[in-house]
């Protein structure tokens, strides 16, 4: 078991920017203090107006307190701070699966409700509620594929970033399932895993290119299952 750790470090670079702030505050109310007194003119003697600017300066000095607590805190909590963190290797016997999912402009056709996308999502999220040790991915197409989740056990990580998944996660038209394919082939499944691969595809179809035939090698070199 370890003790305080930041899983974002990088973030507390950001505390002497607080002090600054700080320094700033103290030497504009200084400013405005002194302006006060001279159109008062209360090196000539006003007492009353000498002391409403104390008062100001007290709660002035409370207020650049609650905002130095309050920054501090916000920046310490983007570090995002762990207490009593234990290593735990997980046991037990699963699946690599990676869901590629078709997100062009074909997809957004209404024939099924809401639209054939957003039906295919859903689809998505009942197949993880059945997991328990698998792990599982996320690669979208269109014209082009793009690994929205690498292989994880962290399913609510998968669900929140499906949630963010739409026609325009993908810049480049079109619909390339092979590219994506072989980008799942390539870049998310290993030779070292010992666990089996799947490839679960949503896909409406569309116009298909040469790399079809590649990705159909590669999936067989690599053992892997399309559904």
């Amino acid at each position: 078991m370890s003790g305080l750790e930041f899983q974002k470090p990088e973030i507390l670079w950001a505390l002497p920017s607080v002090l600054l702030y700080a320094a700033l505050f103290v030497w504009r109310n200084a400013l405005a203090k002194r302006d006060v007194r001279r159109f008062a003119g209360a090196e000539e003697g006003c007492p009353t107006l000498t002391g409403a600017v104390r008062g100001l300066a007290r709660l002035d000095l409370f207020k650049l307190l609650l905002l130095v607590c309050a920054l501090v805190s916000v920046l310490l909590a983007l570090a995002r701070p762990t207490y009593g963190k234990k290593t735990r290797r997980l046991q037990g016997e699963g699946r690599d699966v990676v869901f590629v999912l078709d997100v062009s402009n074909s997809m957004m056709s209404r024939d099924i409700t809401p639209n054939r996308l957003e039906r295919c999502k859903l689809w998505i999220k009942d197949c993880l509620s059945g997991f328990t040790t698998n792990r599982v991915g996320l690669v979208i197409f269109a014209g082009s594929a793009s690994i929205k989740v690498p292989l994880t056990r962290d399913y609510e990580f998968l669900r929140s970033t499906l949630g963010g998944v739409d026609r325009w996660s993908v810049s480049q038209g079109g619909t390339r399932m092979g590219d994506a394919i072989l980008k799942v082939c390539d870049k998310i499944f290993t030779a070292s895993s010992p666990n089996a691969k799947d490839v679960i595809l949503f896909t409406d179809g569309g116009t298909q290119e040469k790399d079809i035939s590649k990705a159909i090698k590669a999936l067989n070199k690599g053992k892997v299952k399309l559904i």
